[in-house]
């Protein structure tokens, strides 16, 4: 499975399997629908919290420690928590109607998961603790930029002319040159993870884990 994050590799890795299968494909003996990626694209890992943390992990006894791991343990957990398992799309279904079927209803479930990622960032809220504000706004601005990017790729997807391979392929290469900037994010998580501030509350805590 693929992170619990968005998670944009497994939408890169869509992308470009349907371009290589000219947007629709026959359907081999044997073949169960895989991406090709060797793993299971989930964009909303289904993890079960972390049991036994005390919010407290990675603290070294100040306050503001105490606080980032807080902070972290309740974000991280609430993420898992929300988070729903979501199936590859079949891009290698009978007929293109199929196949577009498909690719839509896994990136309307990645915008619908992303939607929820930015919801809980607002819930639990800005991180308590200096130098960390200002690149949590980056990563809830950059989580919002990249969900109207996926938002776009799905709607492209859904008004495309099916019934018509040569006109789906064309499509789908089109949107493939989206996977390269897709593919380079990883989630809110891991844009703060090198933050010096909450950073290592982040790492430390066992929650965090599938996120990073």
């Amino acid at each position: 499975m693929i992170k619990s994050t968005t998670s944009t590799t497994a939408v890169a890795a869509v992308l470009m399997t349907a371009v290589a299968l000219g947007g629709c494909g026959k359907k081999d003996d044997g073949d169960t629908g895989s991406t090709g990626t060797g793993s299971t694209p989930a964009v909303a890992q289904a993890t079960t919290p972390t049991t036994g943390s005390t919010g407290t992990s990675g603290a070294t006894g100040s306050s503001s420690d105490a606080a980032a791991a807080k902070w972290a343990n309740q974000l991280c957990s609430t993420l898992v928590a929300r988070a729903k398992p979501v199936q590859p799309p079949n891009v290698k279904g009978t007929t293109p109607e199929d196949t577009q079927q498909s690719l839509v209803t896994f990136f309307t479930t990645v915008v619908d998961t992303q939607g929820v990622q930015l919801d809980t960032l607002k819930t639990i809220g800005e991180p308590p603790v200096k130098g960390a504000v200002s690149d949590w706004k980056s990563a809830v601005k950059k989580l919002r930029t990249i969900r109207k990017r996926v938002a776009k790729v799905e709607r492209g997807i859904k008004a495309a002319p099916a019934n018509n391979q040569a006109d789906l392929t064309k499509l789908m290469t089109n949107l493939a040159k989206e996977s390269k900037t897709l593919a380079s994010y990883n989630g809110p998580v891991s844009s703060l993870k090198t933050n010096k501030a909450i950073g290592p509350a982040l790492q430390a805590e066992p929650a965090c884990a599938t996120l990073l």
